[in-house]
């Protein structure tokens, strides 16, 4: 005889799998959440005929978009794009992704930053957060090679800051990276002062680094001019 799926247990498996899902980004662990997201997503396709579209399905799907942005995984984003349907991609939890994506490309930092108060879901932030923070170490790296000083009311636009409290907090973290490319971030009278420190032994920083810091150099230079306008 044939044995038919048990409609009551696939609902379990997609409720454990889901939240396991979450669990693994509020753990920090972004290789268990690409393994379970991938399971998840092959989940949602085995499972379509036998239990209704799960309401956290566009969500999961959302963050996935997230992390393949995050990770510049460009081919596999559009490739994961193409999948879903055009009434569906005005769902707010796919059409946030897609705005970022477009942000990203665009150079539009700041609207990816004021995205935050607006995405559907608080765990969005998680990948957010960390384009934020990609942001502000390349344009750190970048301002340390186009500029010999930079003003600090200039380095909250430039540094994609708000507060007094942040901007301390970032050049704090900021003068011991720094010092790894053989710069020293100086404050003093109002500016960041990027100082070269002179060693016997040079560290060289990596091909990836320096690409992507080149990249975000012709961006630094259009938020700077944009000051002086």
């Amino acid at each position: 005889s044939t044995t038919h799926p048990n409609p009551k247990e696939y609902i379990l498996k997609r409720e454990m799998l889901e939240s396991a899902t979450i669990y693994s980004l509020l753990k920090d662990d972004l290789s268990e959440f690409l393994k379970l997201m991938i399971e998840l997503r092959a989940f949602y396709q085995d499972s379509k005929k036998v239990l209704p579209q799960s309401e956290k399905r566009f969500g999961l799907i959302g963050l996935y978009l997230l992390y393949l942005i995050y990770k510049h995984e460009t081919a596999e984003y559009y490739t994961e794009l193409e999948l879903i349907s055009l009434e569906d991609r005005k769902s707010i939890y796919i059409s946030v992704p897609i705005s970022i994506e477009e942000y990203f490309i665009d150079g539009n930092y700041f609207k990816i930053l004021h995205t935050k108060q607006n995405v559907p879901l608080a765990i969005y932030n998680y990948f957010i957060d960390k384009m934020i923070e990609t942001v502000r170490e390349e344009a750190a790296r970048s301002a340390e090679k186009a500029y010999k000083r930079l003003k600090l009311e200039d380095a909250y636009k430039v540094f994609l800051l708000k507060t007094q409290e942040e901007l301390h907090s970032f050049i704090e973290k900021e003068k011991s990276e720094g010092l790894k490319y053989n710069v020293a971030w100086v404050v003093s009278e109002g500016y960041i002062n990027f100082e070269t420190v002179h060693k016997n032994l040079l560290v060289i920083p990596s091909r990836e680094v320096i690409e992507r810091s080149m990249a975000y150099s012709k961006e630094l230079e259009k938020i700077v001019q944009s000051l002086r306008i």
